[in-house]
This record gives C-alpha cells, sequence and structure tokens, in this order.
C-alpha cells in the first residue's frame, strides 16, 4: 500500500508540474475584456518577492480615478488594420484616447506587431516593428525564461519619425495568491519582465495573471527616480472579474498508451492535438521530453531511453489543461 501512495503522490506531483505550464490557451481571445485601473500610492509597496506559495499583497492600494479598458477584437473591425496584415486579433482601448495595440498569434509565439493611437490633431501616431516583440513564447515553464531582441520604427501619420532598439527578458518566477482591493485571487502566475531599449529608462514589471493574459490581475513596475533619489514605482490592479475560469481542475486526456517492446509508444486518441510527452523515472528523473503532432487515430512514437525501467508518462494537450499519466514498464 505504500508503494501505490507513493506513486499515486508522484503522479499527482508530475500533473501539478504540468498545470505550472503556461501554453498557447494562454493567449488573448475574441471578446475577452480587461479593465485596470492605477494606484496613487504604488511608492509605498516593495518589490514582489519570487517563488512558489507566495501571497503578494496589493490590498492598500488607492486607485486613481482614470483606467484603462481594452477588449480584443479581430483586425478587419478596428482603422489601420492595413498597416499590420498579419494581426490575428487586437487590443482596442476604449478610453478617450483611443488606441491599438496589433497582436499576432502563432503555434508557440504570441507577437506584438504595433500600435495605433490617435492624436488631437487627427493624424495617428503609430508604431510598426521590424522586429516584433515575443510577448510570450510556448511551453513557458515555472522557473524557465526567454531573450528576445526587438526594433520599430515610429510614423505620424505616414512620415517616418524615428527607429529605436531594444532587448527584453521574460521569466516565469512566481505561483502564489493576489489580494487587491478587489478581492483575492489565488493560483496567480507572475511573469518578471526585463526590457533595455535607447528610447527610454530600462524597467523591470512584475506581471500578475490568473489562467490567461486577458486576465493582468495586478502589475508592480520599477523604471527611473523620482526627485528625491527614489526608485520611480508604478502599481495597476484589475477592477473587473471578466475573465476569470478556473483552471485548479484538471481534465484527462482521451488517449490510451501503450508501450510496444520498449521501443515504441503506441498513442490511441479520437482527435487532433498537439501534444508535449514527458516520461519520468520513479524518482522523479526527466528521461523524455518531446513535442508532438498528435493526429486521430493510431500514432506510434520511437521512445529513445537507454535506462529500461517502469516509469510514469505524461502526455498534455498544450492547447488545454487535459493530460494523460500512466504508469509503465519501459523492458
Amino acid at each position: 500500500m505504500k508503494k501505490i501512495v507513493t506513486l499515486f503522490v508522484f503522479i499527482i506531483g508530475i500533473a501539478q508540474l504540468q498545470s505550472q505550464t503556461i501554453n498557447p490557451n494562454w493567449f488573448f481571445e475574441l471578446g475577452h475584456k480587461t479593465r485596470t485601473v492605477s494606484v496613487s500610492n504604488s511608492q509605498n509597496f516593495q518589490k514582489p518577492e519570487e517563488g512558489v506559495d507566495k501571497v503578494w499583497d496589493f490590498s492598500k492600494a488607492i486607485p486613481i480615478g482614470t483606467n484603462e479598458n481594452i477588449v480584443y477584437v479581430e483586425p478587419q473591425t478596428v482603422t489601420s488594420t492595413d498597416s499590420f496584415p498579419f494581426a490575428s486579433i487586437v487590443a482596442e482601448s476604449i478610453n478617450d484616447d483611443s488606441k491599438f495595440r496589433f497582436y499576432q498569434e502563432e503555434e508557440d509565439h504570441l507577437l506584438l506587431l504595433g500600435s495605433v493611437r490617435n492624436t488631437n490633431t487627427g493624424t495617428p501616431f503609430l508604431i510598426k516593428y521590424t522586429d516584433p516583440i515575443h510577448e510570450l513564447e510556448c511551453p513557458l515553464p515555472f522557473g524557465s525564461n526567454f531573450e528576445d531582441s526587438y526594433s520599430y520604427r515610429t510614423y505620424l501619420g505616414s512620415e517616418f519619425v524615428n527607429e529605436h532598439f531594444g532587448l527584453r527578458q521574460t521569466s516565469f518566477v512566481g505561483i502564489g495568491k493576489v489580494i487587491t482591493p478587489n478581492g483575492v485571487f489565488d493560483n496567480c502566475f507572475m511573469l518578471k519582465v526585463e526590457d533595455e531599449n535607447d528610447v527610454s529608462e530600462p524597467f523591470v514589471s512584475y506581471l500578475f495573471f490568473k489562467d490567461n493574459l486577458s486576465n493582468l490581475i495586478a502589475s508592480y513596475t520599477e523604471q527611473g527616480m523620482t526627485a528625491e533619489g527614489m526608485i520611480q514605482k508604478r502599481i495597476t490592479y484589475q477592477i473587473s472579474e471578466i475573465n476569470i475560469t478556473s483552471t485548479d481542475n484538471i481534465f484527462e486526456l482521451a488517449a490510451d498508451l501503450v508501450v510496444l517492446n520498449g521501443e515504441f509508444l503506441k498513442l490511441t486518441t479520437p482527435e487532433n492535438f498537439k501534444g508535449q510527452l514527458d516520461i519520468y523515472s520513479l524518482d522523479g528523473k526527466l528521461l523524455l521530453s518531446e513535442r508532438l503532432q498528435i493526429v486521430q487515430g493510431v500514432n506510434l512514437v520511437p521512445i529513445q531511453i537507454n535506462t529500461k525501467c517502469f516509469c510514469v508518462i505524461v502526455l498534455t494537450d498544450i492547447n488545454s489543461n487535459r493530460f494523460k499519466s500512466v504508469k509503465m514498464n519501459l523492458n
């Protein structure tokens, strides 16, 4: 019985590791909305602590009267879409100073292509990335990061203004609870974004998300110095729970897994999906990690593992929170 309990705890632990990975199902979706407010007493807060099972408390934040409302829409519904022919979704600000951010959602990447902001003169101010910013690269497990260089050109109407360059690193550094004046949010992920460019002072932002990128529960940014010689801080938090859905429940993936002669894994499934295959020894060592394009029916996957032993095989649909985990003997 002790061995069975140990194995059960191990499989649950593997499932939790899988659930602590940011996948493409975090990308923006049409119709999602975000409403955030800035904070007047940001200087009173300290830099968020990185790690697991943390509590980030912004409950004493004092909101400023203005806020930002964003809705995610189809590119053809907004102006200036001709400047971004590869955009697949747009973040439209519905505040008075209407502006648009254009994104391209690829299979494993979310790219920022540029933005357009209306001006008082009626001539739009355009930012167009010649080397887009990678807002997210997937899968992004807890503790990992990616680095991205970028460049963009600015235009006032059709007139070129200047060109700028930058370097950004995004890290998945925290899992825990966020407390804001609007409520308590469990199982939030914290991303750390460090940015250096040739037009402004370097900044570091800590972004707190729940379930997807549209649910920016709170943000904490440090950039530059105040007149008193202290680090300049800026905090925002979400003031409406529009998009929150739970990922606490992990659903089973419809797939049958069978090892053939210790050399092939036979995957049988009723659907097509992009999968992540991970094989662990019973002591938790990762033996194999491979990205797969699974097709409906039977899939034969070569297993090249020198050690023949009992193991735990985890197959995850990276575009959902479904997984299948089984114990097998590779002999």
